[in-house]
Formats: C-alpha cells, structure tokens, sequence
C-alpha cells in the first residue's frame, strides 16, 4: 500500500514527480515511476479547471442545447426538457427549480416514452435530494450549479462519464456501482467523501475545490490521470495503480 499525503506542494520532479522537503514520498514516486505532469509555478486551479472543463465538455456524451437540436425538437416531461435520437432519451435540463436553498426531491426518470435515459444535462437545481437510481441505462451526466444534499449514483452501472461543475451541498458521493465508471471532474465545494474503490475502469479522476481529506484509489487499477486543485489537503493511498502516470496536485 502507498500513502502520498498531497498537503504538501508539489514541483516539476523532471521525469519523477517530486514532493518538496518529503523525502519518503519523493522515494515512493521514483520507486513507482509515478511520472508526467506537475502544475507549473502560477499555474493555479481555477486555469487548469477551466482548460479541463473545456477538454472534458469538448469531448463530453451529453448532447445539451450546443450539440445542435433545433428548439422544436425539444420536449417537456416533469420539468424535464429532452430530446429523443436514434430511440434514446438525452435530457437537456431541469426546470423544476432552481433554488439552492430548496427542499426538493428530483427523482430523475429512467424512461420517457417507453425509451431509456441514456445522457443528462441539469443546469442549476437545487433541494434535499437528486435521484438517479431509475436511470438503469444512464451513461453520461454533465451537470453546472447543482446543489443538492444528496445525489444518487448509486445503482447507475451503466455510467461512463460523470461531470458536476461549480456546485456544493453534497458532501458524500458513492459510485461503488458505477463499474463502467471511465471519466470524472467534480467541482463540488462541500464534498468530502468520494467512494471509488469498485471502479476498476476508472481513467480519470479531476477534483478540483472540494474538502477531501482522503482518497483511496487501490481499486482503480485503470487509473491513468489524477489531479487535485484547490484542496487545502489529501492523502492518497495507492497499491498497484500501475497505470497512473500523470498526479497534479495544487
């Protein structure tokens, strides 16, 4: 098992990431050849978080209104607005409420029309909690301003790509069951707890903003590419994660 505890800066190790003034850690790096890139001086994470939400929305599965659906196209299911293609659901937003401080609960359908939900886009909602666990056949989910107490990603197996962008209240999120789990960027300033250690397919993981402590990734033996910014402090622990070769933390 390796322990990497990131409340510490990190610098351009050359071919080796590099801890400074922590000499064991710098010995686990090169043992592990743990190698690429490192936040450059100034580099800070508001630029890296917008340069990778920009990469991450380029290449996301969500359609959204930018993917070139005309308006009439569009429907309306529950303060759902979606669009179905090729005989799946891809919902575009939620326009049941937009309060942060509300006390709502968003059960999100698995179906509409007798089709599954295969993507979602939900722009700014709020309340108590944020269900997803009807959505058996969910793969994508790109979200902006989402502020609920609780979101439930707990039975979405099917989920490939996971992306929730400058929001808050969450504090806990469990994607044990997301096995298909391949790509995630959380900017979610309340969050302390991320589970996942059944995520053997896991790539990416970009955390930026959030209050974790800790992060165990042993069971993401896929994992290529970590990065952490704007975290006052972590600790990583790490066992046989030989596909990572890119750690950012900042």
């Amino acid at each position: 098992m390796r322990k990497i505890t990131t409340n510490l800066s990190l610098h351009r190790g050359g071919k080796h990431i590099a801890l400074v003034s922590a000499a064991a850690v710098c010995f686990v790096a090169l043992c592990y050849g743990l190698s690429g890139s490192i936040a450059a001086p100034g580099f800070g994470a508001r630029e890296s978080y917008a340069s990778a939400g920009q990469e991450a929305a380029d290449g996301a599965a969500v359609p959204g209104r930018a993917r070139g659906y005309a308006k009439e196209q569009e429907k309306l299911y529950r303060g759902f607005t979606y669009v179905i293609r090729s005989g799946k659901v891809h919902i575009l937003d939620y326009a049941g409420n937009d309060m942060a401080n509300s006390q709502d609960v968003v059960v999100v359908p698995g179906t509409i029309e007798k089709k599954p939900v295969v993507s979602a886009e939900i722009l700014g909602a709020g309340g108590k909690s944020i269900d997803f666990s009807k959505c058996a056949k969910l793969q994508s989910l790109y979200a902006e301003g989402l502020f609920f107490d609780t979101v439930n990603l707990s039975k979405n197996k099917e989920l490939k790509s996971l992306q929730l962008h400058e929001s808050g209240r969450t504090t806990a999120l469990d994607l044990r069951g997301a096995k298909k789990l391949e790509n995630i960027l959380l900017y979610v300033e309340d969050l302390s707890s991320l589970d996942v250690s059944k995520c053997a397919k896991l790539k990416k993981i970009l955390l930026f903003y959030t209050k974790m402590s800790t992060l165990d990734i042993r069971g993401c033996k896929a994992l290529k590419e970590l990065e952490i910014g704007g975290n006052t402090g972590c600790t990583i622990t790490m066992k046989n994660n030989k596909a990572l070769t890119s750690l950012r933390y900042y």
